[in-house]
């Protein structure tokens, strides 16, 4: 729970009131990312309450459009500055591009400050999207059905939905571009009918004291008969309580509403002041205030230049039969009065709004300037909230080499870096230990291994642009550091992840990708031994039994691990001789139950290890060989096995030197959904690898040999590759980032 401030708890105790429960928010440490938005274009002198903003999702804005976990933007969650979760709702979302989102401020100013949260598999449970439209809506219409459909939905808790009658649906088309989204489109028919029907016999749309109507409009011509936009009518008698039209050869956005009670409409407004503008979008909104006997007309948020003038007290009509609403024309099917152009954003409220409230409705759709956008990584991080932070740089990586969103690791012990201490940490298993670039923005992390007494940490962290200069920093000793995620670390073209740092109670050996291929210990668990050391942190030894089984396997249903045009296989392995049963397999990938995809192996009574792998020549399994290298006994060795198909080379890389190369030709592996065995040739046979294997991974890339180089350096010569600076305390201010 979030606490009520000190002087609210003082003032109520005070009163000798008995204080309210605070209200449970959601943890929004889950969440990878978040945006802060606030509203510096906000000009009005009021503060509103529960406005509807529009919020722009992308790139642009700070939007990390890769880090969403569910499509159409299902794990988008907003908040206020006291981590209150708001309602919205989601008007179009563009995958890659910009989405747009409405999201309910409970109190909006040019101080207010919300935030987008987003990248959590699991978000809390959003509120209802009609929950945005609660104050005083009667119907929200966003005008977003897709090309051919004839329904367009109302937004609000009502339910009010707009549909086009069939016998004229070929008079509107949906789905053309608007001002939000999309939109509608009028005059259509040569007779101009064809317009949107809601029936209402609910009196929400008519029978109040106040009222507004809103809308986007953009017209290609002024009507040469009057252009209706609302008509509200007595199906029964065809009295109407409103009508409210384009005026035919002027384009005056004028408005009859009709009182109980009265003989006569209100006289219409305005004057010939007030005409939009043709071949644009312009927000044209009427509002009646029965109770102060007012009426307006606001033309593009121009209070200062609204039309305002004086009508009779009241309410507007009832009806007494079947009402239609009817947007767009006068009544649907019948009169030919068609708007003659598009409209967006129609909105009818039982109150009659606020200038400000009005001028906010505007700025927030046409104003760039109206909302603020600021990136603060991993769902709300503050660094300056850090207890302790150091310095890391990478003098180790090649002259002129640049690796983009390369996995770094950083080694953490009771030594390194001078003056770490685990103590100075806030949370358990080092859940409070983050990374950012000298920009500030906060990199993706995983702890592989925590060693919180004296021992070794081993810490994975995807640095955007590596290279020779690249500064990031540390920071930990922050109880409530929001998650970290750590299957984006190995974005960059990662098919799989192994650390092989299982214990010997375990049977699984997790993938830390997000596509989560755990391996499964198959075969005879006796000849495995998991939870032995490695070369960063644990590994698994192979070989252990009599019968030379056992081994680790993952099924390759989807086939995910063949068939790439491209591919990079690398592992550490430690021989402790040489195999005399058998070949000693590393690795073997099938395209079936029993056809190789691509294997890797040390020779029988040798130690030399050798890649052979199959590719697709039009269809045809065509046999490579992949090359080879030499072991070194006794000694933990990189080894990597890649496969260019798109020059068509293959070759091993042994501790970051190409070892051998060749030129098999320009084709894709052969694809196929053959299980994948780590340690042995499969689950029975006497296959097993003579040694201990850590750290495997699998590309859908060619690596570079600069890529492999990195690899092996940032574990092996991790002392020389990367340097540390001295833990510190961090500063309570202005956070200064290491350049």
């Amino acid at each position: 729970m979030k606490p009520f401030p000190t002087r609210f708890l003082f003032a109520v105790a005070a009163l000798g009131a008995t204080l309210p429960v605070p209200a449970e928010v959601p943890d929004w440490s889950g969440y990878s990312k978040s945006v802060k938005i606030t509203f510096p274009g906000h000009a009005g002198s009021q503060e509103l309450q529960n406005f509807p903003v529009l919020v722009r999702v992308s790139a642009e804005n700070g939007f990390n459009l890769s880090k969403f976990k569910l499509s159409g933007g299902g794990d988008l969650r907003f908040s206020d500055a006291d981590g209150n979760l708001l309602a919205h709702e989601i008007d179009t979302w563009t995958p890659g591009g910009e989405s747009l989102v409405w999201v309910k401020v409970p109190r909006l100013s040019s101080e207010t400050e919300i935030f987008a949260h987003y990248g959590n598999a699991t978000p809390a449970a959003a509120p209802a999207s009609s929950g945005v439209w609660s104050e005083g809506y009667a119907g929200v219409w966003h005008m977003n059905a897709a090309t051919g459909e004839t329904t367009q939905e109302d937004s609000t808790a009502n339910g009010k939905d707009a549909t086009v009658p069939a016998a004229v649906a070929d008079g509107v088309a949906a789905g053309v571009s608007g001002v939000v989204g999309s939109a509608a489109a009028f005059d259509m028919r040569s007779d101009h009918k064809g317009g949107y029907a809601v029936p209402d016999t609910s009196q929400t749309f008519y029978g109040q004291t106040a009222m507004t109507w809103e809308v986007w409009s953009k017209q290609s011509a002024y009507p040469t008969y009057n252009g209706y936009i609302f008509s509200m009518q007595d199906t029964s008698s065809s009295t109407s309580p409103y009508i409210i039209y384009s005026y035919a050869n002027t384009g005056r956005p004028v408005a009859y509403p009709r009182l109980e009670g009265a003989s006569a409409a209100i006289t219409y407004w305005p004057g010939d002041a007030l005409v939009p503008p043709l071949d644009q979008w312009n927000h044209i909104v009427w509002r009646y205030d029965g109770e102060a006997g007012a009426k307006a007309v606001v033309l593009n948020g121009n209070t200062s230049g609204k039309y305002s003038g004086t009508a009779d007290k009241g309410t507007i009509l009832s009806i007494s039969g079947y009402g239609n609403l009817i947007v767009g024309n006068f009544t649907g099917s019948g009169n030919g009065n068609a708007f003659p152009g598009s409209l967006d954003e129609i909105r009818i409220s039982s109150v009659a709004r606020s200038d400000d409230w009005i001028t906010a409705t505007y700025a927030t759709v046409r104003d760039s300037s109206f909302a603020s956008y600021e990136a603060i990584a991993k769902g709300g991080n503050d660094w300056t909230k850090y207890a302790k932070k150091f310095r890391i740089s990478f003098p180790g990586v090649g002259s002129g080499v640049t690796l983009t969103n390369f996995p770094v690791l950083v080694k953490l012990s009771a030594s390194s870096p001078s003056g770490f201490r685990y103590a100075d940490c806030a949370k358990a298993d080092g859940g409070d230990l983050r990374f950012a670039d000298s920009e500030g923005n906060a990199l993706d992390s995983e702890v592989e291994t925590w060693n919180d007494g004296n021992g070794e940490s081993f810490v994975w962290v995807k640095v955007p642009t590596l290279t020779s200069s690249t500064k990031i920093t540390g920071y930990y000793g922050w109880a409530e550091a929001p998650a970290a995620d750590d299957s984006a670390v190995w974005s960059e073209g990662f098919l799989a992840v192994w650390h092989m740092n299982a214990t010997a109670d375990r049977t699984t050996q997790p993938d830390s990708t997000s596509a989560r291929r755990d391996l499964v210990l198959a075969g005879e668990v006796s000849g495995v031994a998991r939870g032995i050391e490695g070369v960063a942190g644990k590994a698994a030894a192979f070989n252990a039994g009599d019968t030379h089984k056992g081994a680790y396997s993952y099924a390759n249903s989807d086939g995910a691990l063949t068939g790439v045009a491209n591919i990079t296989v690398e592992a550490w392995t430690k021989t402790t001789g040489a195999p005399s049963y058998n070949n000693g397999y590393l690795l073997f990938c099938g395209r079936d139950s029993s056809a190789t995809a691509y294997q890797i192996y040390q020779k029988k009574d040798t130690f030399t290890l050798t890649t052979d792998y199959y590719i697709d020549k039009d269809g045809t399994a065509t046999y490579c060989w992949g090359g080879s290298a030499a072991l070194d006994g006794n000694a933990w060795d990189h080894v990597a096995f890649r496969y260019d198909g798109m020059n068509g080379k293959s070759s091993v890389v042994l501790n970051g030197v190409a070892a051998t190369r060749s030129s098999p030709g320009a084709y894709g592996l052969m694809a196929g959904s053959g299980a994948f065995y780590l340690g042995n040739r499969d689950n029975s046979r006497a296959y097993a690898f003579p040694g201990s294997i850590d750290e495997v991974r699998i590309s859908n890339v060619a690596r570079s040999d600069a890529w492999l180089a990195a690899t092996r350096a940032t574990i092996a010569d991790n002392a020389a590759f990367t340097t540390y600076g001295a833990a510190s305390d961090n500063s309570q201010g202005t956070v200064v980032f290491f350049r």
